[in-house]
């Protein structure tokens, strides 16, 4: 099994948020937004740990090694994504439900799908595809509409 690459996450995001602070004026956020709102960032730090772990392995033998800590940590990301409320996807951007319901969530479940089976070609379309997701949500970071206090200091 090659070892399909994915793109590290975390990092990506944590350049973008000094962009966030523009974002966040004219929209009120109930405590429940807010806590419902944290589950997209869990899911993105558990995708950003599968990657490490998928990105570490140095062969194909010991990528198999650690499928099932790759699993795991995938799993938790699409568990994550699918807490987050469709609303609370359309008030931060109202692309970002499609984006992270049709691109992102749909993609942690078939790359899971894809581990599950050994299927390389179908992880790799996977991390292509979560990779494209990461890049616009860098890319459109800056017109997403966060609350004040969830803004960088």
């Amino acid at each position: 099994m090659r070892n399909p690459r994915i793109a590290p996450v975390l990092p990506l995001l944590l350049l973008a948020l000094p962009f966030l602070a523009a974002c966040s004026k004219g929209v009120d956020w109930s405590e429940r937004e807010r806590e419902n709102a944290a589950y997209i960032q869990a899911s993105l730090q558990a995708t950003s740990a599968a990657a490490e772990i998928a990105n570490s392995a140095g062969s194909d033998s010991e990528l198999l090694a650690r499928r099932d800590r790759l699993l795991r940590a995938l799993r938790a990301a699409h568990l994550n994504a699918a807490q987050v409320n469709d609303s609370v996807l359309d008030k931060l951007h109202p692309q970002l439900y499609g984006k992270f319901r049709l691109g992102y969530q749909r993609a942690l479940a078939a790359m899971i799908r894809a581990y599950e089976n050994s299927d390389v070609g179908a992880a790799q379309n996977a991390a292509a595809d979560i990779r494209d997701f990461v890049d616009w949500y860098r890319r459109e970071n800056h017109t997403f509409r966060w609350w004040e206090e969830a803004m960088p200091r």
